[in-house]
């Protein structure tokens, strides 16, 4: 029995992964079209869009495949995107709605505190950000809070950021919280400003008065 025509050609679009690199999300994905006969349709000109955009042209090989990677421009507020694949000039298409890496986790270290201006310690943090996939996530804006003073970072192409900020030489001692978040999603750490500074400070004072530098 003869196999039935299809009116159009069939175009199936198969989505290999999804990830980020630099300032991009990139996309890995293969685009399949049959003709009206159902067979494989070699040299088939595939047009690909992303949100009504037009972002590759590329012709599908003797198997009728085509293999194509795209790299959408980062957008942090950007959730997903339409992804339409269609042979040119012609109605036969396939529109599909691709989810993007969100931001999964935030981690965050106070690396080595020191006493750098007058009345205050310098505190350094950093923080990575990571996806879904444990991948570091680029170019992502991450606010940071100590205290009264809230910073945005972004993010490298490592996923990493990092803020230095002033704590009150008065607070030695005493437990402090960096807080960074994106929207809804928070990482928190703890740390103690150290006494040994103070006490150094005090000791290096009361040498300088014994010894009469301070005159």
């Amino acid at each position: 029995m003869a196999k039935k025509k299809q009116k159009t050609d069939n175009v199936i679009t198969q989505i290999g992964g999804v990830g980020t690199e630099q300032n991009y999300y990139v996309i890995k994905l293969m685009v399949i079209v049959d003709g009206k006969d159902g067979l494989p349709k070699s040299d088939c000109p595939i047009e690909l869009y992303a949100d009504n955009q037009l972002m590759e042209r590329k012709a599908t090989d003797s198997e009728g495949h085509v293999y194509i990677e795209l790299h959408i421009p980062y957008n942090q507020k950007k959730k997903d995107f339409s992804l339409m694949a269609k042979v040119q000039g012609s109605t036969a298409r396939e529109l599909k709605t691709i989810q993007l890496p969100i931001p999964q986790s935030i981690t965050s270290k106070v690396k080595e505190i020191k006493d750098k201006k007058e009345g205050y310690f310098d505190i350094p943090v950093e923080i990575c950000v990571y996806d879904k996939n444990e991948t570091p996530r680029p170019n992502t804006s991450v606010s940071l809070s100590y205290r009264e003073e809230e910073v945005n970072v972004v993010t490298d192409d490592n996923g990493k950021a990092s803020y230095n900020f002033q704590g009150p030489f008065d607070k030695t001692g005493e437990k402090q919280k960096v807080v960074a978040s994106i929207g809804t999603l928070k990482h928190e750490i703890e740390f103690t400003l150290p006494e040994e500074i103070k006490a150094k400070k005090l000791l290096n004072k009361i040498w300088r008065l014994i010894s009469g530098e301070d005159e």
